[in-house]
């Protein structure tokens, strides 16, 4: 007779039997192999192209789950599968958006982010840096598989596809991959916004401070890439399909590309998409 599928234990790694009311619970425990068994699951939905610009279609949820289960025996549910996804991706943001900031380095050998212990300890003190604490002594797990799944899909900025999954980011995402509401946007924004005052005489030290200002200001500006794949997803790509958003998406982040893009018109971005997929939109 089959052994029926079975809930680990938070206690330990191996599978363990576990009562039925476990499996209605929020909530799972994740050794790394049942988390490098999960993300297979998905690994192989994405490339069977049922994967939609937020996450899964309902058909593919039902395939990971029916899959996961059998292969890691146990019986897990689509909320604990689904709220594993929305962790990965958070996981994912914080550490693409750590390798980008200033004072930081990155071991492509070790796979690790690097910096003095003055610039992680700056950094990781900020409250919304706090999923960025674990990459002080290692990598990302799993990145391989992460950066097929979210490469192009995710931003540390804006990631514009709307959609009612309820892990879709339409709106800003910070870097732990949460939603930004449109009027905590609005008010940051608009506390960013300072009249001009009557003009002072600037003395050196005011004009290195100010000097720092501009420089930090446009570090902090999108970059090319970034603008490129938001305006695609926002605008010339919004009513394709998945496999052809996909398609432009890794020709946009092709060397050179994301500056051509951004310096076409309109009409003339609409064209370049035509030429790649050839049909009109």
């Amino acid at each position: 007779m089959a052994t029926p599928p079975v809930t680990p234990s938070p206690d330990s790694g191996n599978s363990t039997a576990a009562s039925a009311a476990s499996v209605n619970k929020s909530s799972a425990s994740w050794t790394p192999q049942l988390r490098l068994s999960f993300l297979h699951a998905c690994q192989d939905e994405f490339r069977k192209g049922n994967a939609t610009s937020t996450g899964f279609k309902n058909v593919a949820w039902t395939a990971i789950t029916k899959k996961f289960n059998e292969v890691a025996r146990v019986s897990y549910n689509k909320a604990q599968l689904s709220s594993e996804y929305s962790q990965q991706r958070k996981l994912y943001v914080a550490f693409e958006k750590l390798k980008g900031q200033s004072g930081f380095g990155y071991d492509s050998v070790s796979g690790t982010v690097t910096a003095s212990s003055a610039v992680w300890d700056a950094y990781t003190a900020v409250p919304a840096h706090k999923v960025a604490k674990q990459f002080r002594t290692a990598g990302l797990l799993n990145a391989a598989i992460l950066e097929e799944l979210f490469c192009g899909r995710v931003a540390t900025g804006l990631f514009a596809t709307g959609s009612n999954d309820p892990h879709s980011a339409e709106h800003e995402v910070d870097e732990n991959g949460e939603s930004v509401e449109p009027d905590e946007v609005l008010r940051g924004r608009n506390s960013a916004r300072v009249l001009p005052g009557p003009p002072k005489k600037r003395s050196r030290n005011q004009g290195i401070i100010d000097s720092i200002g501009q420089l930090t200001t446009a570090m902090a500006k999108p970059k090319p890439l970034e603008q490129a794949l938001q305006h695609f997803n926002g605008e010339v790509g919004a009513s394709l399909p998945f496999r052809d958003k996909l398609k432009i998406s890794q020709q946009i982040q092709m060397a050179g590309n994301a500056e051509l893009y951004m310096s076409l018109s309109n009409e003339d971005r609409q064209n370049w998409v035509n030429d790649l997929l050839d049909y009109e939109l």
